[in-house]
């Protein structure tokens, strides 16, 4: 109970009977999350997702592939984050910017977290098409575009072996290097393990970008 569990599916109608017997109205370290790639699947996911008791509930829009409005969701007050980002792993499907910005400021408008952690494969921009097949390139751009929302704290009660609530003071601090803070990812990524394997090749497609 002292670890955060994001748990996402595109089989909404099958968590309930995934639940452990204990479930009751949720467990206090994990969020439960739905795919919804467009406007039909959120129609139909988070419909059922609203009647699952939990404690957290977000929405991933991957791969954003239509645009997507869940402003009558949000304002129902049960949705804490939505994640946001275009195709990858070999798909040419294209995400366009502006269905970004739509969602994007529907969230803004909601006070709740919004975060576009890459722009996939294949972005389109004012009618231009961007094809960039590395995904950490993919996160610096999606930083650049200035579209994620902060929205209100997410607030976890995570307990100790004791069952003792652990402080917010002893709770984990992401640490983060210098390029983290260029990377779309970073609002909900776990920090940096210091592995030092960090490669030059993203730095290099984005200033052969700029030039």
């Amino acid at each position: 109970r002292d670890v955060i569990f994001f748990l996402l599916t595109k089989r909404a109608d099958r968590i309930m009977e995934c639940l452990p017997d204990d479930w009751e109205d949720g467990y206090e370290n994990v969020f439960l999350n739905v795919a919804c790639e467009n406007q039909k699947r959120a129609e139909e996911r988070l419909k059922i997702l609203r009647e699952i008791p939990a404690k957290h509930k977000g929405v991933m829009v991957t791969p954003m592939l239509g645009e997507v409005d869940l402003s009558s969701f949000l304002k129902e007050g049960w949705i804490e984050q939505v994640v946001c980002g275009g195709e990858n792993y070999g798909g040419e499907r294209e995400c366009r910017f502006e269905w970004v910005q739509f969602l994007s400021k529907q969230y803004q408008e909601a006070d709740v977290r919004f975060v576009f952690i890459e722009t996939g494969t294949r972005f389109v921009k004012e009618g231009k098409v961007y094809r960039m097949p590395n995904k950490g390139l993919q996160a610096i751009m999606a930083h650049r575009a200035n579209v994620n929302v902060e929205g209100k704290p997410i607030v976890w009660r995570l307990f100790d072996s004791l069952g003792l609530e652990i402080p917010k003071s002893d709770l984990y601090v992401p640490s983060f290097r210098e390029h983290c803070f260029s990377c779309g990812n970073r609002m909900i990524c776990n920090g940096c393990s210091n592995c030092r394997v960090c490669t030059s090749s993203v730095r290099a497609q984005v200033e052969k970008m700029k030039g």
